[in-house]
C-alpha cells in the first residue's frame, strides 16, 4: 500500500496522507469538467457519494474547522446498496445534497475533496464500467461519461492506487464507526422496496424517501446514533492515533476485507429494536435471505 513515512504525531501523518492523496490525485491528470456540464454528480439528491473518516478530517484540516462541526453541516449517514440489491444496503458517511462544498463551478475543499471524488469518473475507465454506467437513465445528464476517456498507463496506476486506499478507508470508517465491519441493513425490515425497485439501480443510488427511513428509524438506535461521540474525537491526539492505528493495521484490514464474504455484520429492526445478526454474503446464503 502506498503511504507517507512516519511522522512525529498522528496529526502530522495525517497531514501528510491527505497530501499524498492530493499529489495521486493529480498525477498525470488530464480529465476536466466540462464547462457546460450541470454538476449533476456534486447536486443530485439521490447519488450518494460516500466519505471516510480520513476524508472528513482532510476537509475539517483544511477549512480550519473541527471535525464534529463540519459533520453536522456537511455530513449525513446514508445508504449504498450491496450487489445491486436495494434491499441488503451498507451504511456509510456521506455528503449531503447538493454538496455543502460546491459554489456553482467550483468546490470548496478541491485539495483536500472526497477520495470518491477524486476518483470519478476515471475509476470507472480502470473497473470497465464506463459503458455500462454511461447507459443507465440516472446517468444520461453526465458529460463525461458520454465523450472518450482514456487514461495514461501512469494515470490508471494512480487510479488504482487510490482505489486500494479507497476501499481500505470505507472498511476502516465502517469498524471505527460502528465498531465493526462490514456491517449492513436489511431495508425490507423497516420499509419495503416498492415494486418493480429491486435492484434497478447502481449501488450508490439511493431515493431519499429510502435514506430517510432508515435515519428515522435506525439511525436512532446504537452503534449509529453514537457517530458524534467518534467523530468529535478526531479534534484530539488519542482520536487521531486510534484512526491511525486502526488504518495502518493490515492484519486488522486483512481480517476485515476477509469477512466481507465469510461473515458480516447485518443490523435489522424487530418489533421497534434494532437486532444484530451475522450472515454470510456468499451467493447461496444471499438467496436464503
Amino acid at each position: 500500500m502506498e503511504l507517507p513515512a512516519a511522522a512525529d504525531s498522528p496529526r502530522a501523518w495525517l497531514e501528510a496522507y491527505i497530501q499524498h492523496r492530493g499529489r495521486l490525485a493529480a498525477l498525470d491528470a488530464q480529465f476536466g469538467c466540462d464547462p457546460a456540464c450541470i454538476r449533476p454528480g456534486c447536486t443530485h439528491p439521490e447519488l450518494v457519494i460516500p466519505v471516510s473518516l480520513l476524508d472528513l478530517w482532510g476537509a475539517a484540516h483544511f477549512l480550519g474547522e473541527r471535525a464534529a462541526d463540519l459533520y453536522h453541516r456537511a455530513f449525513t449517514l446514508g445508504l449504498v446498496a450491496e450487489a445491486g440489491q436495494d434491499w441488503l444496503r451498507t451504511p456509510v458517511l456521506r455528503l449531503k445534497k447538493p454538496c455543502p462544498f460546491f459554489g456553482g463551478e467550483l468546490c470548496a475543499i478541491y485539495p483536500a475533496r472526497p477520495l470518491a471524488c477524486i476518483l470519478f469518473p476515471e475509476y470507472l475507465v480502470v473497473a470497465g464500467t464506463l459503458a455500462a454506467h454511461a447507459a443507465r437513465e440516472h446517468f444520461r445528464d453526465y458529460r463525461c461519461l458520454h465523450r472518450p476517456l482514456t487514461l495514461t498507463p501512469a494515470r490508471r496506476e494512480a487510479m488504482a492506487a487510490l482505489m486500494r486506499l479507497w476501499r481500505r478507508e470505507l472498511l476502516i470508517t465502517s469498524f471505527r464507526l460502528f465498531g465493526r465491519a462490514p456491517c449492513y441493513v436489511e431495508c425490507r425490515d423497516f420499509l419495503p422496496i416498492p415494486a418493480g425497485k429491486q435492484g434497478s439501480e447502481p449501488g450508490f443510488i439511493a431515493p431519499p424517501w429510502l435514506e430517510q427511513c432508515f435515519r428515522e428509524q435506525i439511525a436512532i438506535h446504537p452503534p449509529f446514533a453514537d457517530l458524534a461521540g467518534t467523530i468529535a474525537e478526531l479534534h484530539h491526539s488519542p482520536g487521531q492515533a486510534a484512526l491511525l492505528q486502526a488504518f495502518l493495521d493490515d492484519r486488522l484490514y486483512r481480517t476485515l476485507t476477509r469477512q466481507g464474504t465469510e461473515r458480516v455484520a447485518v443490523f435489522r429492526l424487530k418489533k421497534g429494536k434494532l437486532r444484530l445478526t451475522r450472515r454470510s454474503l456468499r451467493p447461496p446464503e444471499v438467496a436464503a435471505f
